[in-house]
Parts: C-alpha cells; structure tokens; sequence
C-alpha cells in the first residue's frame, strides 16, 4: 500500500511482519468466528483396528480398518506485513476410512504366501475466503472478501496384491511380489 511498515524490517532473513485486520472485517469473513486476530484450530481423530486371527498352524487372517477425520481452519495475514492487506480464512476438512484383508502362510515349506485386497474412499472438503485490500468492500454482500471458493475432492482406491516368499536357507529369503491398484478422484470447485 506504499505506506511504511513500523515493524517490518527490510533485510532478508526468517523474519517477517504479521497483523491482526480490523474487528469489523474479521467478522465479515465466513467459516470462522474471528474478532480480526490471526487464529488457527486443527482437530483430528486417527484411528486404527488390527485383528488377527489364525484359521489353523499354518494359515493367518488379518483386518485392518483406518479412520481418519481431520478439520483444520485458519485465519491469517498474507502480505507479511503488520497491516495485513492481503487476508485470507482457509477451512479444510478431510475423511478417511480404509480396510484391508491378508492372508499369510507359514507352512513348513520353503514356499510361503501373502495374499490381500485393499479399499479406501476418501473425501476432502475446501473453503476458502480472500481478500486483497481493506478497499475491497462489497456493498452487496456487505463483506470485504475479494474472493471465496469452495471446493470438493472425493476419491477410492481398491487394490489386490500377493507375495511368494521362498527361503533359500536359514539365513537367505527371497520374496517377490505383484500389487493391481485402480484409483479414482472427482473434484469440483466453484465459487
């Protein structure tokens, strides 16, 4: 904005300036309750479940299950200034589940198996809020954004794969194996 930043520096090193905007456009932006301070909130569950079962001496069975859910929303100066022109809220939050089968032999063979599938769906939803200067006000809206975008991403993944593992001797293995992965991903955006 040419106007002299009082707490920026102007030398070239991992310092840098960042403001709180003013209360009355703070509260304009959407997706977050904010007085103008810079705030930021991350949530997040990570969650697994391994079972194990052996069907006999020689045969294994094992499920594992994922869950993720993570939120993360932020607000924040951009421009690297105290007066924080350049503005922008930014809220994320992506899901996950997922659950794999194996098969394990342990026969008293020197040929031994792993066999498994795979299935994960996944969804991440994005909102974004912007705006470039304090100018950037919309009578309309009654807001100062200068853009706001909202975005979505949807994906799966299944997978088949198998392992041959061959001990050569006591101290020697050798294993070799084969993995068949179909993924797909939808994303739209739109503002």
């Amino acid at each position: 904005t040419g106007i002299a930043d009082p707490s920026g520096e102007c030398v070239m090193d991992r310092g840098t300036s960042v403001g709180d905007v003013p209360e009355v456009i703070g509260r304009s932006f959407r997706g977050i309750d904010t007085d103008g301070s810079l705030c930021g909130e991350l949530d997040a569950i990570i969650s697994s479940l391994d079972l194990r079962y052996a069907l006999n001496d020689d045969i294994g069975f094992a499920s594992l299950t994922g869950y993720n859910k993570i939120t993360y929303d932020w607000f924040s100066g951009l421009d690297q200034t105290t007066f924080s022109q350049l503005a922008q809220f930014e809220g994320q939050e992506s899901r996950e589940v997922s659950q794999e089968f194996r098969l394990t032999t342990d026969f008293d063979t020197p040929l031994n198996y792993l066999v498994g599938v795979y299935y994960q769906e996944t969804k991440i939803d994005l909102h974004q809020d912007v705006k470039l200067n304090d100018r950037q006000y919309t009578a309309a809206t009654g807001r100062f954004d200068a853009f706001e975008t909202f975005a979505t991403q949807e994906g799966s993944t299944m997978s088949a794969f198998a392992q041959v593992i061959w001990d050569i001797t006591d101290q020697l293995e050798l294993a070799g194996g084969a993995r068949w992965t179909r993924e797909e991903k939808d994303a739209k955006k739109h503002n």
